[in-house]
C-alpha cells in the first residue's frame, strides 16, 4: 500500500484517514460543516500515459474516446487527453474496468503504456474564480468545457481542465511538485472562503453540489 503524495498536507488530528485503491489518503474531516469552496486531493484515481503510434489503436481496443489535440474527452469511469500528436493521458476513476496494456496485434504501430506519476486535485465553487485569477496565467473563461490546457499554476506546470456543472475544476500535475502546489492552494482557498476536503467529502460535494 502507497501513500498519496499529499498526505503530508492533511494534519493528522483534522482528518480521518483511509485506503483506496491501495493508496492512504484523506478521506473525511473530523468535524464537518457545509463549505463554499472546496480543495480536494484525488491521487487515488489511477492514471496511465500512452506513448507512440500506437496510441489510436490502443484507446480503440480500450472502448475509449480519440481527443484532438489539446482536447479531453470522457468515456465511462474515465477521461482521456491527447497531451501531444503521439501521446495520450487516460485517467480512471477508483471502479474503472480498462484492459490495461491492450494486446495490440504484432503487425500494429508500437505504443508504450505506463503509470503516469502525478497527483489529481479539485477546486471549485466559491474560491475557484479567486484562486484562478490569483495563481493562472490564462484567462480560463476562452476555453471550452472539453479543452485540456497546459498552463503554469502557481509557477507548477501542469495540466488543467474544467467540470462541466458548476466552476470546478481539476489540475494534474507531477507528484514532486504536488505538496508546494496543495499547500499554496489550501491557503488561498481558505483565504477566499473555502475548506480543504477530503477524498470521500469531494465526491459527495460532486454528486449533490455540498458537501454537509
Amino acid at each position: 500500500m502507497s501513500a498519496s503524495p499529499l498526505l503530508p498536507c492533511f494534519a493528522s488530528d483534522a482528518f480521518r484517514f483511509g485506503e483506496v485503491a491501495s493508496m492512504t489518503v484523506a478521506l473525511t474531516r473530523v468535524e464537518t460543516s457545509p463549505v463554499a469552496g472546496y480543495l480536494a486531493d484525488l491521487s487515488p484515481l489511477r492514471k496511465q500515459l500512452i506513448v507512440g503510434r500506437g496510441c489510436d489503436l490502443w484507446l480503440s481496443s480500450n472502448a475509449l474516446p480519440n481527443p484532438r489535440l489539446m482536447q479531453r474527452l470522457t468515456a465511462e469511469g474515465w477521461w482521456v487527453a491527447r497531451i501531444g500528436a503521439q501521446q495520450v493521458l487516460a485517467s480512471g476513476d477508483i471502479d474503472a474496468d480498462v484492459a490495461n496494456r491492450a494486446a495490440l496485434d504484432v503487425a500494429a504501430p508500437p505504443c508504450m503504456v505506463q503509470n503516469y506519476d502525478a497527483v489529481e486535485i479539485a477546486l471549485g465553487d466559491v474560491s475557484a474564480a479567486p484562486l484562478l485569477a490569483e495563481l493562472c496565467v490564462l484567462d480560463l473563461t476562452q476555453f471550452a468545457t472539453d479543452a485540456w490546457i497546459p498552463t503554469l499554476f502557481a509557477g507548477v506546470e501542469v495540466g488543467l481542465y474544467r467540470e462541466p456543472a458548476g466552476p470546478r475544476y481539476r489540475v494534474v500535475c507531477a507528484s514532486a511538485d504536488g505538496p508546494y502546489l496543495f499547500t499554496t492552494l489550501g491557503e488561498l482557498t481558505r483565504e477566499f472562503g473555502g475548506t480543504v476536503i477530503g477524498f470521500a467529502e469531494y465526491f459527495n460535494t460532486a454528486l449533490t453540489g455540498g458537501v454537509a
